[in-house]
């Protein structure tokens, strides 16, 4: 019976914590690109034989 009661604040603080990490790359982002640290895509690049 807590496991039902406390359900919904683990889901809201869930989405508190979603909330939070956007707002967080919403500002990191821009920072990282102007620095050049970001790549330009999150693909492996790929060898020679094409194999990843």
């Amino acid at each position: 019976m807590q496991s039902i009661e406390t359900s919904s604040l683990h889901i809201d603080l869930i989405s508190d914590l979603k909330r939070i990490n956007s707002h967080i790359c919403s500002i990191a982002y821009p920072i990282l690109d102007s620095a050049g640290a970001l790549a330009p895509n999150r693909l492996r690049p790929a060898t020679l034989t094409g194999k990843p």
